[in-house]
């Protein structure tokens, strides 16, 4: 009798054992899963930030761009003073530097 109570005693223990070896497996792939997932999300956001600075240096020189021809359409052909200045407006609106 007492070499069955320690076989299942041994039994027992040896299932308690796999279950804590499974219970941290599953731990370390849970904590990998979210390394993963972190990493990727760092990405996707380093990602959208290029996106936007690309983004505005465009707006920025296509207001650069706005304010050039304004300077040229008056110089050169006297351009009426309202739409020139309606133009340096739309390109201050757009302008990421000035923009509110």
């Amino acid at each position: 009798m007492l070499q069955h109570s320690i076989t299942v005693a041994e039994r027992d223990r040896r299932i308690e054992a796999a279950r804590i070896e499974e219970a941290e497996a599953q731990k370390r792939r849970n904590d990998e899963e979210l390394r993963r997932w972190e990493a990727e999300q760092a990405h996707r956001a380093e990602k959208e930030r290029v996106a936007a600075l690309i983004g505005e240096i465009e707006r920025w020189r296509k207001t650069a761009d706005i304010r050039a021809y304004v300077n040229a359409a008056v110089d050169v052909s006297g351009a009426d003073e309202a739409w020139a200045r309606w133009a340096l407006i739309v390109a201050d609106k757009i302008d990421p530097l000035t923009a509110e």
